[in-house]
């Protein structure tokens, strides 16, 4: 149920931010939110253990109290008034797909994180490393877990306290190639503070990546197909989550976690500057704002 909830709320809130705050300022706000995200993820596994020791099984009453006050919350938004016909079957799915498959530049953005994310993933083979190629036991696990989500937070920091990025294309490659490096360095190290230091290159390089492809995709879809083109954003983006560590977990019983954690990243790489050649467009890109009247072209059938 968890899931399928998830399913509707993640598109949702995708379509609602350029809805709610200014073109200029949407890649701040996607800064914002992301960090948000992801102190939550810092800080609530730390908060939940603290709980349990304390009072045990009746944390999920607390969960459930702060759920319903969430629910309530969103009552409280205002209704936005969005110009787009309500659609249901088959038909509307497609034109999402159709929109996505005519905006290359959406197209690659999609494409490289899937395969490079799907290359890169090293979250599954963390305790692996912990135990056996670090030794650095449960808290040094600890760390290593925090340490992405650490970068993520403070990249996305200062993203929301800078104007509006230029370059965003070299800087999205950038971002792709270091993080597919970082995973490289964190799989040839058995240094424990390089391990860390690599996962903190990792998260931050992640949150660069996210903030601009999310505000490149939201600048360039008008909202008639929005909420489509977000549920296509974010299936991407958890599914090459899930195969990831699927693969990672797959290829470390053949080559080892050593072995699968440099070969994706080596593949990263290769994915990364091959993508430069694919998709001259998005190398190209300057400031996401130079795309944005292409959103008016998309006229639906």
């Amino acid at each position: 149920m968890h899931g399928v909830a998830r399913a509707f709320q993640i598109p949702s809130e995708h379509a609602l931010l350029p809805n709610i705050v200014s073109k200029e300022n949407l890649e701040k706000a996607v800064a914002i939110t992301s960090t948000v995200s992801n102190l939550a993820k810092t800080t609530g596994p730390l908060i939940a253990g603290m709980l349990i020791a304390l009072i045990d099984r009746y944390i999920y009453g607390i969960c459930l109290i702060i759920v319903f006050i969430s629910f309530l919350a969103y009552l409280l938004l205002p209704l936005l008034k969005i110009h787009a016909p309500a659609e249901f079957g088959l038909k509307p799915f497609l034109s999402g797909i159709k929109f996505v498959a005519k905006k290359k530049i959406l197209l690659a953005i999609i494409l490289l994180d899937l395969f490079i994310v799907l290359l890169g993933s090293v979250e599954a083979l963390l305790p692996i490393y912990a135990a056996d190629i670090l030794n650095v036991g449960p808290n040094g696990l600890g760390l290593m877990r925090g340490m992405p989500a650490i970068g993520a937070v403070i990249t996305g920091i200062l993203l929301s306290n800078i104007g509006p990025l230029r370059h965003c294309g070299k800087l999205l490659f950038a971002a792709f190639g270091i993080c597919s490096l970082s995973v490289l360095v964190f799989g040839l190290s058995d240094i424990f503070w390089l391990s860390l230091v690599a996962l903190f290159i990792y998260g931050a390089t992640d949150m660069l990546s996210v903030n601009i492809r999310f505000t490149l995709a939201q600048t360039i879809t008008p909202d008639a197909v929005r909420g489509r083109v977000s549920a296509i954003f974010a299936t991407s983006t958890a599914s090459s989550n899930q195969l990831g560590e699927f693969r990672a977990g797959t290829m470390a019983t053949v080559v080892g976690p050593v072995g699968a954690t440099i070969i994706g990243g080596i593949l990263g790489l290769i994915i990364c500057i091959s993508g430069i050649f694919k998709f001259p467009m998005l190398w190209k890109l300057d400031k996401i704002s130079d795309l944005r009247n292409e959103s008016n072209e998309f006229k639906k059938e």
